[in-house]
């Protein structure tokens, strides 16, 4: 009885850790293209908002919002990639790579619906 392993060794190779990984990256540049479709459907409802602030809306805190999740989607998915191969880093991988793709989806909704 005493022969019996207690379960896959931690500090083994981890043969799938590129599929995290690799699905994040693919859905990145989704993600960006559906954030830049609604930049550009905000541009057109700034632009009938001339002179400045004429619908009472300001639009930089909404695009300072979106820039910080962009860079933080980049960092989570460079670290998703960066992270040892390595059976205990597994959930790491998958939760960087799943909070990057959750932040291109966000950057998005806070173009979108962030009034």
């Amino acid at each position: 009885m005493d022969n019996l392993p207690a379960g896959p060794d931690p500090s083994s190779r981890d043969r799938d850790a590129w599929k995290f990984p690799l699905v994040a990256t693919v859905l990145l540049p989704l993600c960006q293209v559906l954030y830049w479709y609604f930049v550009l459907v905000r541009a057109v409802e700034v632009d009938q908002c001339v002179p400045r602030g004429a619908c009472g809306r300001d639009w930089g805190p909404q695009y300072s919002a979106a820039h910080g999740l962009t860079g933080a989607q980049l960092l989570l998915v460079t670290a998703a990639w960066i992270l040892p191969h390595r059976m205990r880093w597994a959930t790491w991988r998958f939760v960087a790579a799943a909070l990057s793709v959750l932040c291109g989806l966000a950057c998005s909704a806070v173009i979108q619906h962030f009034d």
